[in-house]
């Protein structure tokens, strides 16, 4: 429990610190500015990704099994790590000059290819510290990191630097936190042998393919759409599409804690019945909605006023965007509990080809509608993509397991979504934040009274019926 504490902080510190980043951006650069920073983003999030090759796991599994591997995993891990992330490096920086991006892209593509390889031992002694249940080591780095970032960039950009001088904040926070995970290391775990073991390197060739495939896809199928919008329209379209996709990359990241949550108590669903698994599947369903469709339902009907309210009225042109791609959350969160449901009943290579459908649909709708419709037609690719990922696995799970009654699973929590969406509509237009937190409690009330969720299921107001029922 403490570790996956740890672990969600983390999570939150770099999601505040990457959103946090976002905002200065998008106020300093505007909307070219932002587009070339998140090609920037994407090329190094797709090649970083592909570098570790699906190491992190591997060593997360084998360190916890036998704690006296730890050291010998780290440092062969470390090895392969290096050698990946220092040849994908070397093909970061020649596909942006291959495909003549601006200038800044170039030279900053090289800073970050630096970044790249410190940030792979750096996932790796993450890796490492989560494997010996000593999370809270690696968590030092990860705060320590996010601070400097989002100190160091503040000062870069308010300066009146650019891009460049942003990719030399990300390399310098990189290494502070290698040189903090290297001290950790040894100060704190000193009886551990690191030298590298042929043996463990040969074992965790042998266990890779998988990890590394589910990896690379994935990496593939977040972040080739900004990739493509960039070679087939402007910059600062990208900056428009990235701003969207931010906002509802930033929901996403909540959705990935619970997904943390759901794999053990799937697997031992699995192992107890057929039918446990169905009713966790079920429940889990029920509260993935009871928080994506009012967000889906408040980020359309609000679109306008957040993406002004946050970004300013330069990125007006990514409203309409944010009010489609919102919806994607839903079609994420039930592939995301059908893919506990599929690992935890041993049926990885089920999800790795759902994986491999959201990507193949994803980049063919993309270079197919983008130079038709636009920054549409990236939305749709998405939109499309997420659909058929979820449509898939849900088509095994209906063929080998058991039917789901969506319908039955949404339609209260959809009724009460959409008296706050009436609401929204009908109420003069006032602070957005106050907007916000008066549809959230309508929400709610409207939650309770359609019986979509009880009253002692809410944190807040089981407390107060509990303290009630005492007196």
């Amino acid at each position: 429990m403490k570790n996956t504490s740890i672990v969600l902080a983390g999570t939150i510190v770099r999601m505040i610190t990457s959103f946090a980043l976002v905002l200065i951006i998008t106020r300093s650069l505007g909307p070219k500015g932002m587009g070339e920073w998140a090609v920037i983003l994407s090329l190094y999030w797709l090649f970083q990704k592909i570098a570790t090759m699906g190491l992190e796991p591997v060593i997360i599994r084998e360190t916890a099994k036998d704690h006296s591997r730890a050291g010998s995993m780290l440092t062969s891990g470390a090895l392969i790590g290096l050698i990946s992330s220092f040849i994908m490096s070397f093909i970061m920086i020649l596909f942006a000059w291959i495909v003549d991006y601006p200038e800044v892209v170039r030279i900053s593509s090289i800073i970050m290819s630096g970044t790249l390889i410190i940030t792979t031992v750096n996932l790796l002694f993450q890796a490492f510290f989560i494997g010996l249940e000593k999370t809270e080591f690696g968590f030092i780095g990860i705060f320590t990191e996010n601070i400097f970032k989002l100190v160091l960039s503040i000062l870069v950009l308010y300066s009146g630097h650019g891009l460049v001088y942003l990719s030399f904040v990300f390399f310098i926070s990189s290494c502070i936190r290698l040189l903090i995970n290297l001290t950790i290391g040894k100060i704190k775990i000193r009886t551990l042998d690191l030298k590298p073991d042929k043996s463990e390197t040969k074992a965790i060739f042998k266990t890779l393919p998988i990890f590394a495939g589910a990896q690379i896809f994935n990496a593939f199928s977040g972040n080739i759409t900004i990739i493509i919008l960039s070679l087939l329209l402007g910059m600062e379209l990208v900056g428009f599409y990235s701003v969207a996709m931010r906002l509802v990359g930033f929901v996403r990241l909540v959705l990935q804690s619970y997904k943390a949550a759901l794999q053990p108590v799937a697997a031992r669903s699995y192992k107890s019945s057929i039918d446990d698994l169905r009713k966790f599947t079920i429940k889990s369903l029920k509260y993935l909605f009871l928080l994506t469709i009012p967000v889906s339902v408040g980020g359309t009907i609000l679109s306008t006023n957040l993406i002004v309210f946050l970004f300013s009225d330069k990125f007006l042109m990514s409203a309409p965007l944010f009010r489609y791609l919102i919806w994607i959350l839903n079609f994420y969160g039930i592939s995301m509990v059908l893919s506990a449901i599929l690992i935890g009943s041993n049926n990885q290579k089920i999800d790795f080809y759902g994986i491999i459908i959201n990507m193949s649909i994803r980049i063919s709708f993309a270079f197919i509608l983008i130079p038709l419709t636009g920054l549409w037609g990236a939305a749709a690719a998405v939109i499309c993509s997420s659909a058929a990922g979820a449509v898939y696995r849900y088509l095994f799970i209906h063929k080998n397991f058991f039917t789901i009654k969506f319908l039955q699973i949404f339609v209260r929590t959809f009724a009460a979504a959409l008296v706050m969406g009436l609401f929204l509509i009908l109420s003069p237009d006032f602070n957005v934040i106050a907007m916000i937190i008066a549809a959230a409690a309508v929400y709610l009330v409207s939650a309770i009274l359609f019986k979509a969720v009880k009253p002692d299921q809410v944190p807040v107001l089981s407390v107060i019926l509990s303290r009630r029922s005492a007196k």
